[in-house]
């Protein structure tokens, strides 16, 4: 074999190894670069996960509506409170008596709450409740807060007096007793504003769900809570599974409120906790 051939195949030799290493050289740079690309997708998926805004997953409810024939406390817009009731109801003249008073100096006297008094008259069991609610929100529409909590009061402390057929003489005389004019209560309970409004309520609890007196709706301002208080939330309110109760938790339409709607005359504590959450 000549030296020309011999160099002639030394190089195609060489040239062969090159390929060779080139070839190992880009497969090894695909693999490493592929896990490095799938590595980094698993982070940027990790990393977005972590970044969703549980309060945005949750489905969306509207507020409450709130007319003249609601009585409503305070002003306060971090917090909500909507009390379905019923003047009948034994728990709910607990909750008035107890709970009511407490929420009120430490969160509507504040400036943080609004609390807003709505109807739920279980007429199968109390059926002398819509009769009351309509003399309450008579006097609350036409002589104000004040009078309205006076009137209230005395409704939820004696019920065994009114409850009866006897009803419209005792209203009478009572507000009499507090400075009401009977003349003017009368016009309003004899119109259809106010049974119109309780109608309206009633829809509003069938839209939350409620299923017995007190129930609630509060409203919490969104901006006010961080993501871990919202999951702390969630723990507290399955402790009303103890209670054997039930919860349910949106956020309002315009994105404002986390709102939580349950039923049950439970303790201070437990609204505290939740209420907390905004100071």
């Amino acid at each position: 074999m000549t030296e020309e051939k011999k160099t002639f195949g030394k190089e195609w030799i060489i040239l062969y190894l090159l390929i060779i290493f080139a070839t190992s050289v880009i497969s090894l740079s695909i693999l490493v670069s592929g896990k490095i690309i799938a590595g980094s997708l698993s982070s940027i998926k990790a990393l977005s996960i972590a970044n969703i805004d549980p309060i945005e997953e949750l489905k969306t409810i509207s507020l409450p509506k709130i007319d003249d024939y609601d009585p409503k406390y305070g002003n306060g817009n971090d917090i909500l409170i909507f009390e379905y009731t019923d003047y009948q109801c034994p728990f709910c003249a607990r909750y008035t008596i107890n709970v009511f008073p407490l929420i009120y100096d430490n969160y509507v006297k504040t400036g943080l709450a609004t609390y807003v008094y709505k109807d739920l008259p279980l007429e199968g069991i109390h059926p002398y409740a819509t009769v009351a609610a309509i003399f309450a929100n008579c006097v609350y529409k036409n002589y104000g807060i004040e009078k309205y909590s006076e009137f209230k009061k005395w409704l939820f402390e004696n019920a065994s007096l009114w409850a009866n057929p006897n009803y419209l003489s005792i209203f009478r005389e009572k507000l009499n007793q507090i400075g009401i004019e009977y003349n003017i209560i009368e016009a309003c309970i004899n119109g259809t504003e106010v049974l119109n409004d309780i109608t309206e309520d009633l829809g509003e609890v069938n839209m939350y769900k409620f299923t017995g007196t007190p129930s609630f709706l509060i409203a919490l301002n969104r901006n006010k809570i961080t993501t871990e208080e919202f999951e702390s939330l969630k723990d507290k309110l399955e402790e009303l599974l103890e209670y054997g109760l039930r919860y349910k938790i949106w956020r309002s339409e315009d994105g404002k409120y986390i709102l939580i709607a349950f039923s049950g005359a439970l303790p201070y504590n437990f609204f505290d906790s939740i209420l907390s959450l905004v100071k």
